[in-house]
């Protein structure tokens, strides 16, 4: 019992140092790096506008949605940041993503993409919608980011008290206090 107490007690101590540092990278980096990826969506959204735009006009003049290859060497010709229209992929009607969200899928429509890396965005032809978040608060767990540092504060209390409940007596005692006892204590 004394082993599984001591060792329960050490694996929350590790886990209460980690959370502590992550909690402490996303205090540092967490408010920019979504600001980051809102800026970066708004590029993306423009990139979106901007090949809609492309798709619209080549099928009014040529009565067709343009072919991969049509599509990628115009995207290729008008790229210039890592958020254009060369990261914007074209989907047809036969391979649309499922994306409910963005309306009813009319005959002969047309889907673009973007591959941000760990996810996928998407904007559809028809409705001019995008799955694109321009809300900060939508990447906070809690809705914003004080909330979410209260959060991980109350975690790392729960993780410290669960510890300091668990390990058993003088097994983490300073070496210093032990001496400074005369009772040993």
């Amino acid at each position: 019992m004394e082993f599984t107490r001591k060792l329960g007690a050490i694996l929350l101590l590790i886990l209460a140092i980690g959370w502590f540092a992550l909690g402490a990278l996303y205090l540092v980096v967490g408010r920019s790096a979504i600001r980051d990826t809102v800026a970066h969506s708004r590029e993306i959204q423009s990139s979106f506008v901007q090949a809609a735009n492309y798709v619209d006009q080549f099928r009014a003049k040529h009565a067709q949605l343009p072919t991969p290859s049509e599509f990628s060497r115009w995207a290729e010709a008008h790229s210039n940041s890592a958020y254009s229209v060369s990261g914007v992929s074209l989907f047809t009607t036969n391979e649309l993503p499922d994306r409910q969200a963005l309306g009813a899928v009319p005959p002969g429509s047309y889907m673009l993409g973007f591959w941000r890396g760990e996810w996928w965005e998407f904007f559809a032809g028809w409705s001019r919608k995008s799955t694109l978040e321009f809300d900060e608060s939508a990447f906070y767990v809690s809705g914003g980011f004080w909330g979410d540092i209260t959060g991980y504060l109350a975690i790392e209390l729960v993780l410290l008290l669960a510890w300091a409940w668990l390990r058993p007596n003088n097994a983490f005692k300073p070496t210093l206090l032990r001496y400074a006892d005369p009772g040993g204590r």
